[in-house]
């Protein structure tokens, strides 16, 4: 049960990470592209 519920955190943890990192560079490449548009 503990071993099980370990695992199970460790993988939502690892999921949220990179679903977390993935918004960020998201975010980012919007927020760039936006500055780049309004330059012009």
């Amino acid at each position: 049960m503990v071993f099980l519920s370990t695992n199970l955190q460790n993988i939502i943890v690892k999921m949220f990470l990179s679903s977390y990192s993935v918004h960020i560079s998201l975010l980012a490449y919007i927020s760039s592209y936006r500055k780049g548009t309004r330059r012009r």
